[in-house]
């Protein structure tokens, strides 16, 4: 009767092997954030496009977006109903709709769309966020996003 008890070697090496290979993929994604940090910004930047577009046909005002490498802003084009041009566009919590970069992603080039009571554009406007995700609003207001 054999009372010895452990692992045999085969499944230590095996479970080495394992380690290493999570070690190898998955350890480089938990040290740098900066992929993370552009999909976020990307979103918040495009949620952003999407809701000046249907504020400027609720409302029946040109709303301009401002997308940067500082940030971004929603601002009333021109006077419309009591606002002053340049106005911030109100979020739904009250304040400016607008935000910082917080991780300084690239923008490039910098996007100035100015959305009509249609939801349209005057022109074609693209723009790349952090080198990976492409933002591209078509004169008709379809915003499209790669990847």
């Amino acid at each position: 009767m054999n009372t010895q008890r452990g692992f045999t070697l085969v499944e230590l090496i095996l479970v080495m092997v394992v380690i290493g290979i999570l070690a190898a993929v998955a350890g480089p994604r938990f040290f740098s954030r900066d992929v993370f940090d552009e999909r976020v910004y990307f979103e918040e930047a495009l949620a952003a496009v999407r809701y000046a577009q249907k504020v400027a046909v609720a409302s029946g005002c040109p709303i301009r977006v401002e997308l940067d490498s500082a940030g971004y802003r929603l601002l009333h084009h021109s006077t419309c109903g009591g606002l002053a041009p340049e106005a911030s566009v109100a979020d739904p919590a009250g304040g400016p709709y607008q935000a910082g970069n917080p991780r300084s992603v690239s923008v490039v080039p910098a996007l100035k769309v100015v959305f009509d009571a249609r939801g349209g554009t005057s022109k074609q406007h693209s723009t790349t966020v952090g080198g990976t995700f492409m933002m591209t609003v078509h004169e008709t207001g379809f915003v499209e996003v790669t990847p």
